[in-house]
């Protein structure tokens, strides 16, 4: 595969194998792009009905919260715990100053991409 190791080696690591190429963790990439498509639907770039499932914050702290936050929803079940709005959306509101004036812009995603956020 990428890098040419055969898998049924005795010692073969797929966690070196990812080291070696630089690769993110999984958990890594996935909030990433969580934060991507979640950026898409706040801009209304998606199918997704922006109304229907962000809904702004009661109140913003000029210190402490940036402009675009939103409300961060409650659950009652563990499978709703996992979803995809919940997990996002403290993730969305815990953005660094230095990623948060680009929200409406392209250049959000690689912003992101660069930030140490998930380090």
């Amino acid at each position: 595969y990428v890098l040419g190791n055969i898998i049924k080696s005795h010692n073969f690591s797929m966690t070196r194998c990812k080291q070696a190429l630089g690769w993110e963790q999984l958990v890594t990439r996935r909030a990433k792009q969580r934060l991507k498509l979640f950026h898409d639907v706040y801009l209304s770039r998606t199918c997704i009905p922006r109304d229907s499932y962000i809904f702004p914050s009661h109140y913003v702290s000029e210190r402490v919260d940036h402009i675009y936050e939103v409300r961060e929803y409650r659950c009652k079940t563990a499978a709703f715990s996992n979803s995809f709005f919940l997990k996002t959306v403290s993730q969305w509101n815990r953005l660094p100053s230095a990623i948060v004036p680009a929200v409406g812009s392209d250049s959000f995603f690689p912003l992101l991409e660069s930030s140490e956020l998930f380090s």
